[in-house]
């Protein structure tokens, strides 16, 4: 069984190609359905090949050439599962060679009625939802971010069978707080 408050480590060389997971790693992966990312398949893999939104991965770059300017950088961010809000801290450090460390560790989490957006489903059409990758709130208009519960009721997600695919973003206001962070 996943620890909950587990810490999660891996690493990036200095080309942004993952060089390490700990065991934690393969716990969260396993807990979350997502056999595709255990540590053997992604070891030696670019990071940029699991971030698809450049918002996402422009905020991450600029992240990255601080820490290799020396900088630690830590922020808090969600990623939730079906029945459970999880409230999780990263801690990105610098690691030899221009590499980097990336520490996470939920601090909080809770429960909740199960969505099931946040499940992988066998099919889905091919309307995608935006899901912030730092507060997981849902994308309801260009401007307008809801949490899943509200998102769900307003954009009619019960009446959609299948389920449509989720895909990340980054609201506003987290883009706001992470590029101060950075600046």
């Amino acid at each position: 069984m996943l620890n909950p408050f587990e810490r999660n480590l891996y690493r990036i060389d200095g080309d942004d190609l993952i060089a390490h997971a700990d065991p934690a790693w393969n716990r969260f992966a396993i807990s979350n359905e997502a056999p595709e990312l255990e540590a053997v398949k992604v070891i030696g893999r670019s990071l940029w090949d699991f971030v698809s939104d450049e918002v996402i991965r422009h905020v991450y770059q600029q992240m990255l050439a601080e820490v290799r300017k020396g900088r630690s950088i830590n922020f808090d961010f969600r990623c939730d599962s079906p029945d459970r809000r999880r409230f999780l801290e990263m801690r990105m450090t610098p690691f030899a060679d221009h590499g980097v460390q990336f520490e996470t560790v939920t601090n909080h989490i809770e429960e909740r009625s199960s969505q099931n957006l946040y499940r992988r489903p066998a099919e889905s059409i091919d309307e995608l939802v935006v899901t912030c990758s730092w507060c997981n709130k849902i994308k309801i208009t260009e401007n307008v971010w809801h949490e899943v519960e509200q998102a769900a009721q307003i954009l009619k997600l019960f009446d959609l069978n299948p389920s449509p695919q989720i895909s990340h973003g980054m609201c506003e206001g987290c883009y706001e707080t992470m590029t101060a962070k950075i600046g």
